[in-house]
């Protein structure tokens, strides 16, 4: 082999070496940005997670007030929106004290939360459940 040919399969040798290190380095950035993206979206189903807690909980004292005289003092609030207009589940509350419209607006909050969350999760929600019925029994409103 001649100093030409030696010199000329080195350049090429070096040519090869150099689009893999390119192509590498890019694959590395690319792996870099979905690593990133995925602790981003763990990060934030972890903050979604810990508002879905909260808001859970602000709803359930916000209905904690369940004392009736009658089955018209009982109402009943869906949580946690599903597909077929249906909810996750639901929670009995007596008008006689309950603030409403605070009670509905943590709600809207809490099924907003829920809804990103199974956004999130790429899980397809179920149809949910039916509307259960609200009675007063004993002075207490329940679903039935």
């Amino acid at each position: 082999m001649t100093s030409k040919h030696k010199l000329t399969l080195s350049i090429a040798s070096l040519i090869i070496v150099f689009a893999l290190l390119l192509y590498w380095d890019s694959r590395r950035d690319y792996v870099s940005e979905v690593k990133s993206s995925f602790e981003r979206k763990e990060q934030l189903v972890a903050t979604l997670t810990e508002q879905s807690k909260s808001l859970l909980n602000k709803v359930q004292n916000l209905s904690a007030y369940k004392s009736c005289k009658y089955d018209l003092d009982c109402k009943v609030a869906g949580l946690g929106f599903k597909t077929c207009n249906r909810f996750h589940k639901f929670l009995a509350y007596s008008t006689q004290r309950t603030d409403e419209e605070a009670l509905f607006q943590a709600i809207r909050e809490y099924n907003q939360v829920q809804t990103r969350l199974i956004d999130l999760s790429f899980k397809v929600p179920s149809c949910g459940v039916a509307l259960p019925a609200v009675t007063c029994t004993h002075e207490t409103c329940i679903l039935k």
